[in-house]
């Protein structure tokens, strides 16, 4: 068995299997199944009102449409964010072609010749149904004032972004149909921040890009264009290939059903597809980075360590400057006064946000906390006798609470008790507390 069949057998049935049993066939479960169950939080940390990071537009407009897919109707395997390297590429296409239109090395059609860890396919979303594969490819481009008045560079702008959107979809393309090569497959570009007025007319016409306004209405786009599922099990190719094109001519006929005991097999995708999002450039997998638990995890870390005014970005440069400086002279190196000096480079320098305040003394004596934001202090300064707190994961709810119930219990007098309820099961520590 060579190395790339041996890579493509660990990425089916080692990972993908396991996964697939897993998360993807719980009895009783109906909606979509997304691939990780929240997006992931790339730009945590808090700038102020027009301070933007490079990409943070882009990324808001997969978490817009992540959202439209989390509302689908029917059972679906949702995938953001799927990416491989061309050695795990490779593992199902051994001799595919470079992409390059112009490529330094060779010419004419080649072989690709990126190395194993390069990645080399990638796709924004992938929505797996009964016999088909959908491919979305989401752009963030949103047009300027400049843009408006330079009707070429607007075209251009757009030209560029499509172009490089069909480039990436019909790489992912050739990749879903070496797994199976008789499943639809359907692409798809999604510009959240545009509208159909603010392009030309010949991009109206285009079945294969979204706009804003088929995300306003994405339930209505997504029964004309994705078939409901139906019951997968296990079927020849060729069934597969008639049952698709059997649902796809009946979507809005009442006159022509379908048997709903008829099914499609694509374990053998889902598995596929399962491995390829699990596992890392270096070939390593957790399992666990499917479930919502280490999601959840992930925002809180990336939090505790988000550098969110430029007092705390300059507190951690004034910490790590200290550290390096005593390993120096420790060492007396050159090498570590160049490694110091590059490094302090790629430090973070983020503005003055005026949302991120002082926190009361109780935040930094108890929970080692510094900085609150205006949120978070509101709610620690109210006194009111109900309150409603409603946020995503690693907004700050538990923090806030928490510093909240310490005040309490510091200034609350003997005579008096402090009831805390936690909504928990039965069989869970917290309701017996």
């Amino acid at each position: 068995m060579t190395s790339l069949s041996g890579l493509r057998k660990k990425i089916e049935e080692t990972i993908g299997q396991n996964l697939l049993e897993k998360y993807c066939m719980k009895e009783g479960k109906s909606g979509s199944i997304m691939i990780p169950p929240m997006p992931d939080s790339k730009f945590i940390d808090k700038l102020p009102d027009g301070v933007e990071l490079q990409g943070q537009d882009a990324y808001a407009a997969e978490v817009k449409l992540f959202r439209c897919f989390e509302d689908l109707n029917g059972d679906y395997l949702v995938f953001h964010q799927l990416e491989c390297t061309h050695e795990q590429y490779s593992a199902f296409l051994p001799e595919h072609k470079c992409d390059k239109i112009k490529c330094k090395k060779a010419t004419g059609e080649h072989l690709c010749h990126k190395s194993p860890r390069q990645v080399e396919g990638e796709s924004d979303f992938l929505v797996v149904g009964d016999g088909f594969v959908a491919v979305f490819e989401v752009k963030g481009l949103c047009f300027t004032s400049e843009d408006n008045i330079n009707s070429e560079l607007k075209l251009t702008r757009l030209r560029g972004c499509c172009d490089s959107a069909i480039k990436q979809r019909e790489r992912m393309t050739d990749l879903l149909k070496s797994i199976d090569s008789s499943v639809m497959v359907s692409e798809y570009t999604v510009f959240p921040y545009l509208s159909r007025e603010e392009v030309d007319e010949e991009y109206h016409s285009k079945t294969d890009l979204l706009f804003s306004e088929d995300l306003d209405k994405f339930a209505e786009w997504s029964d004309k264009h994705i078939p409901s599922p139906i019951v997968a099990d296990t079927t020849s190719n060729m069934d597969n290939v008639i049952h698709f094109l059997l649902r796809m001519f009946c979507i809005n006929s009442p006159y022509i059903q379908i048997d709903e005991d008829d099914s499609i097999d694509m374990s053998k995708m889902k598995r596929c597809l399962l491995g390829l999002w699990c596992i890392n450039q270096e070939n390593k997998w957790n399992l666990a980075d499917c479930s919502l638990s280490r999601c959840i995890q992930d925002v809180d870390n990336k939090q505790r360590r988000g550098l969110v005014t430029r007092e705390a970005v300059d507190a951690a440069k004034n910490e790590e400057r200290i550290k390096k400086e005593d390993k120096a002279a420790k060492h007396h190196s050159s090498k570590a006064k160049k490694g110091k000096e590059k490094k302090q480079k790629q430090q973070k320098n983020y503005p003055y946000n005026e949302d991120i305040e002082v926190a009361p003394s109780v935040f930094k004596k108890h929970l080692n906390i510094r900085r609150l934001n205006s949120a978070q202090l509101d709610l620690f300064d109210s006194n009111e006798r109900f309150l409603w707190v409603e946020g995503p994961a690693g907004s700050g709810k538990t923090i806030a609470m928490l510093g909240k119930i310490i005040h309490l219990a510091l200034n609350t007098t003997p005579d008096k008790r402090i009831l805390i309820i936690i909504q928990g099961y039965d069989d869970t520590v917290a309701p017996k507390r």
